[in-house]
């Protein structure tokens, strides 16, 4: 009889200590999205879940919030040639990386990748590439270069993102 008490009373420690966890878990969560995200419905136009719009200046801006067991949400503008990705630090608006989709001149291949802070291809955290498309990809940003860089600009005046 003895042992079933203090498995009982075990089972109900573990059971408290993993509740707190959730529920500290879930605060957190609720801080990062209140602090970052709260206000985005007022000056942009629901798309789907959590993917908010606005449309100005020839650029589409689209903020991305954080689902729900994730802390990371991202800021995307794009034209017609380029999108530009920039994903955060959780709870701040600290750059951690920078995402670029390009089209070719025939708009039917389309190339993703990262970014470096020189705005160069960054092929150690980009998917791998053949020499080919490497090249290509190369070629691409260097003509879209200064786009890119004004485009990363709004970025910044727009949501107050450290680069």
């Amino acid at each position: 009889m003895r042992g079933v008490s203090l498995n009982k009373k075990r089972m109900i420690k573990i059971l408290v200590f993993l509740s707190v966890i959730a529920v500290i878990y879930f605060i957190t969560w609720g801080i990062n999205w209140y602090q970052f995200y709260r206000n985005v419905d007022i000056e942009y136009e629901q798309l789907r879940d959590k993917t908010f719009i606005k449309c100005n200046d020839n650029n589409t801006f689209t903020i991305k919030c954080p689902d729900l067991f994730s802390f990371t949400g991202n800021y995307a503008i794009s034209d017609d040639n380029v999108a530009i990705i920039i994903w955060t630090r959780p709870f701040s608006k600290v750059k951690e990386a920078i995402g670029v989709e390009i089209s070719d001149e025939s708009g039917f291949k389309i190339y993703r990748f990262y970014i470096d802070n020189e705005i160069n291809y960054d092929e150690k955290n980009s998917t791998k590439f053949s020499i080919e498309e490497t090249n290509a990809i190369e070629t691409l940003l260097n003509q879209h270069r200064e786009t890119v860089i004004h485009m990363i600009d709004k970025c910044v005046e727009e949501w107050k993102i450290e680069i």
